[in-house]
């Protein structure tokens, strides 16, 4: 039977608020709140991180994940340098190595024993497992990606808090160009669980250009704001700002404003649309 979609699960949450409301018992608050944590595993944005992996490791190359989960890339029948170490089979292929590490990462093995590869005893089993709250997955072929998850190897979920993703990520390889994108997973933007998200389009009236400005307030306060998409001219072609000039957009006050210098186009004009999309983490008061 296929697993549950997190959509599906919030769909079977809401008719069970409507049976229990048709049948007048007073569980509703609980199945409420159970609604509220699917939807907060849904929001924000994952963090993550990408090891490029374009040339197979060395033996004894290492990967760490977090202030513990060090990974060494061992030759099969061999020992890892350090008993703490996660074994991690090398192959000598990029792409097979770098579905190793993933099988690692994800706690793939229902032992946490590695069959080939041994402590420095040559005799005991390795540890074959991660622990830290990520998930790992192959993109572009040989490269590896991690998420930040409800348990390792789980569901890719947005952090509950930035602590949640104090991961430092280095590696020594071997390989020059197999590096890290990020050195910690919080380097990597991301939004934590229940924060809010909006999008504002705008058409700039003559009064607006007179005044000198517009505002736009959202029902939490911003934090931060995109405008990357610019805006479209009355004519209807689409101008990317620049974030400078006489059309400065701003945090302002919890809000954003957006600065009219009056100019000629391409600057902002009458009738020209302004979109923007906004986040936070904090409801307006």
């Amino acid at each position: 039977m296929a697993a549950e979609t997190p959509v599906g699960a919030r769909n079977r949450a809401l008719a069970a608020v409507h049976d229990l409301v048709a049948a007048g018992r007073d569980e509703t608050p609980r199945t409420v709140a159970a609604i509220k944590a699917l939807n907060d595993r849904n929001e924000g944005v994952c963090a993550s991180n990408v090891l490029i992996g374009a040339t197979a490791p060395t033996a004894t190359d290492t990967v760490l994940i977090g202030a513990s989960d060090v990974y060494e890339f061992v030759a099969a029948a061999g020992s890892v340098a350090a008993d703490t170490n996660i074994a991690v089979l090398r192959a000598g292929v990029a792409a097979t190595d770098s579905a190793a590490l993933i099988a690692a990462i994800n706690g793939a093995d229902a032992d946490n024993k590695h069959p080939t590869i041994f402590l420095a005893d040559g005799v005991t089993p390795a540890l074959a497992n991660g622990t830290e709250n990520v998930v790992a997955d192959l993109i572009n072929t040989t490269s590896v990606r991690i998420r930040s998850a409800d348990g390792p190897g789980g569901v890719p979920i947005a952090p509950a808090a930035a602590a949640d993703v104090d991961l430092a990520c280095t590696e020594t390889m071997t390989p020059a160009g197999n590096i890290w994108d990020h050195a910690n997973l919080n380097l990597s933007p991301f939004r934590v669980a229940g924060s809010f998200m909006a999008m504002a389009e705008i058409k700039i009236l003559a009064a607006m250009i007179t005044s000198g400005h517009v505002r736009i307030d959202f029902p939490f306060v911003v934090e931060g704001f995109m405008n990357g998409m610019g805006f479209t001219t009355a004519t209807g072609a689409n101008v990317v700002t620049s974030g400078a000039g006489a059309d400065l957009i701003t945090i302002d006050n919890g809000g954003i404003n957006i600065a009219l210098g009056g100019g000629a186009a391409p600057d902002i004009v009458v009738s020209s649309t302004v979109t923007l999309v906004a986040w936070g983490s904090v409801e307006a008061t």
